[in-house]
């Protein structure tokens, strides 16, 4: 991860860092916190015990916090204003044919009108829900929550429970068409198209300022903690964001296709992914 030129008064200006990639943060992180540490404050830091303290515990940040002259609040918030010159790498879980349509086309918001024809064609499609065929208009129309997300598009900072949290979108897809289908179409829905996870550098520019705040938070308290264990372990992190616009094609990186994934569905079981890649990584896309 590095840094654009030009930027020199904020150390996160121009920076593209990834959650998992702990050194594409936390010396930056170090670098913008030693103008308001007290002479000292690294080695104190460093001998506090760690016992009693979860991974995820606020204490962390409530540590630094009193290495400084800021109260927590304010630390946090003067980071999470800092914030919004950087992009952080998130993703995006789904259930694809095709991930070129992602690298040419971009992530659009959830719209319930084109998830209906999704559905249409799945059914139309799918011989093991010729079931459905009679009275599928009937369900699309009483869909209950059918707004409920509309406009909505959800990424996180950390795609590893995508995989072993929350397979149910690299397994079935759209929760919407989940929902309208049912239990009783899985195994179709199973067989479509591969579990893909987008890759993302996302401008923290863009996101609603709580979830730069919640951001903000998280990677004080990551620093906090690694002041003490040293152990080199970057935590799972359950944080997402809820934008209320497209991802253009240009912020996208990269796909993968996970090989094992938990389903949430079925207390966990562990699936193996048969679809380890598609018409874009063969170069066959159209």
């Amino acid at each position: 991860m590095t840094a654009d030129p030009g930027f020199n008064d904020n150390p996160w200006a121009g920076v593209i860092f990834d959650w998992k990639d702990q050194a594409s943060w936390v010396s930056r992180l170090t670098e913008w916190l030693t103008p308001c540490l007290r002479r000292g404050a690294l080695r104190r830091l460093a001998r506090e015990p760690d016992e009693h303290l979860y991974l995820d515990d606020p204490a962390w940040v409530e540590r630094i916090a009193a290495e400084t002259d800021l109260d927590i609040d304010l630390l946090v918030e003067d980071l999470a204003d800092d914030l919004l010159g950087a992009r952080v790498r998130a993703y995006h879980g789904c259930r694809l044919a095709d991930a070129g349509v992602i690298h040419t086309g971009g992530l659009k918001r959830n719209d319930p009108a084109a998830l209906a024809e999704d559905v249409r064609l799945i059914v139309a499609e799918e011989d093991g829900l010729a079931w459905l065929r009679a009275d599928l208009e009937a369900k699309i129309a009483g869909v209950e929550h059918r707004e409920r997300d509309t406009g909505c598009l959800y990424v996180v900072a950390d795609d590893r429970p995508l995989a072993e949290d929350s397979g149910h979108y690299l397994l079935y897809g759209s929760e919407w068409i989940q929902v309208l289908l049912g239990w009783g179409a899985h195994d179709a829905l199973r067989r479509r198209g591969a579990p893909t996870v987008i890759a993302l550098d996302l401008p923290l520019g863009v996101v609603h300022s709580n979830a730069r705040t919640g951001l903000a938070s998280d990677l004080l308290r990551e620093w906090g903690r690694r002041q003490v264990a040293r152990d080199g372990v970057s935590p799972n992190l359950d944080f997402s964001f809820v934008l209320r616009r497209d991802i253009p094609p240009d912020w996208i990186v990269a796909h993968t296709h996970p090989a094992k994934i938990r389903d949430p569905f079925y207390q966990m079981t562990i699936r193996r992914n048969r679809f380890l890649d598609c018409p874009h990584c063969r170069g066959t896309s159209a």
